[in-house]
């Protein structure tokens, strides 16, 4: 389909010369309309629908910088070309700083003139096929979001798939934990805020979340599920009025093996649960017992400082507390000591590093906290069954 011209000029004889000594048709253009002064311009502006406008600066009623104002201040989607004497080259190349899309000199050469036509054509062109495939990712965006993250939380694999990913911000490795919130049918409208609170509560943790109509999923690479647990207990415990909900957290990491595994997991024990009387947590491993204080500490200082030289005594040095007393709270809260708490964080940490591909195996282990590369290659294949080598070859 040909692009429509509108040629917006006060001298007839102008306009007579730009429509008959110029074969538009041979570069897919059609002539649809004409007009003496700017006013005239836009109202066939808005009857015509031109795709570009040639137009002069001065005419009488209204000039031709004003009319393109007035069009594109209105949303209109087309270009302009403006011609002028030398003396308003200032006055038009402000207007070029705006949406104008192309400026010529009098007297006006035809080949000059087809050729900037072309050009601004062309951007034309390119705009409206980036807005297109822009309104169509935002009309579609949560849908496909849905339903990749969904593939991918299900144990999608394939490198293919995978590569769709980053589209919608997804990163294919290992996340961590899964936490799996439905509301009840009376409170699907506070899914939204409880996520936010609960990201936001998380962080850094929080990987990546996604609202479905009366649940919602939310992968994190927190460190213990019963840490995770408390956190959404005290985020629940603030939601206001007679809201429910029921949290389940997954009991182990979900990498690219499990994932799938960890995920039905998770679904099978939501359903099965019944909404009671007030919010409510649960662990797939055992009974949730909310954590007290010192521990939540603990761990939030180990995936602060993962990285870092940590030692029972700094972290209880940093707390106030005794090393005993810390190392009996841990163990009576967690049932862990805090240097295999520290142990587990960092590997799980270094399996994400490895599996972005963009660190060598000895930059990893510095960056999770070992200066000892080949002792971190003893833990790391102590703690996940293989070597660092291996597990990214699994992963591949």
């Amino acid at each position: 389909m040909a692009y429509k011209l509108l040629i917006v000029d006060d001298e007839y004889i102008v306009r007579m010369g730009m429509r008959d000594t110029i074969d538009w048709h041979a570069i897919d253009i059609e002539v649809v309309g004409e007009a003496a002064n700017g006013k005239q311009g836009l109202m066939m502006a808005k009857e015509l629908k031109p795709d570009i406008i040639i137009t002069d600066v001065r005419m009488p009623v209204m000039d031709g910088i004003d009319m393109a104002r007035t069009l594109f201040d209105a949303g209109a989607d087309l270009s302009v070309v403006i011609y002028s004497g030398y003396r308003d080259f200032d006055y038009v190349r402000r207007a070029l700083e705006s949406d104008v899309a192309g400026y010529l000199l009098k007297p006006i050469d035809n080949n000059e003139l087809v050729k900037k036509v072309l050009e601004v054509l062309s951007k034309l062109k390119s705009k409206r096929e980036a807005r297109a495939k822009i309104g169509v990712f935002e009309n579609s965006s949560d849908y496909l979001r849905t339903q990749i993250f969904l593939r991918w939380l299900g144990g999608e694999n394939d490198p293919e798939f995978l590569k769709r990913l980053s589209v919608v911000n997804i990163r294919p490795y290992d996340m961590g934990r899964i936490i799996y919130g439905a509301a009840s049918e009376a409170n699907v409208g506070a899914i939204d805020g409880l996520l936010r609170a609960l990201d936001a509560s998380l962080a850094p943790a929080a990987a990546q979340s996604l609202v479905m109509t009366k649940d919602f999923l939310c992968v994190t690479s927190a460190l213990d599920e019963r840490r995770i647990a408390n956190i959404a207990s005290d985020v629940l415990a603030k939601q206001t009025g007679d809201v429910r909900f029921r949290l389940v957290v997954s009991d182990k990491f979900c990498d690219a093996k499990s994932r799938g595994e960890v995920y039905r997991a998770v679904l099978e024990r939501v359903k099965n649960l019944p909404y009671s009387h007030i919010s409510s947590v649960h662990l797939m491993s055992e009974q949730y017992v909310k954590l007290k204080k010192l521990s939540r500490d603990v761990l939030a200082i180990i995936e602060r400082d993962y990285m870092k030289k940590l030692s029972v005594k700094s972290v209880a040095d940093e707390l106030y507390v005794s090393e005993s007393h810390l190392m009996h709270e841990l163990k009576e809260n967690l049932g862990k000591t805090f240097n295999v708490l520290l142990t587990e964080y960092r590997i799980s940490k270094a399996k994400e590093l490895l599996l972005e591909g963009k660190y060598r195996i000895n930059e990893v282990a510095l960056m999770v906290g070992y200066s000892d590369v080949k002792y971190f290659g003893q833990v790391f294949k102590e703690i996940t069954g293989m070597t660092a080598g291996e597990f990214i070859s699994s992963a591949n």
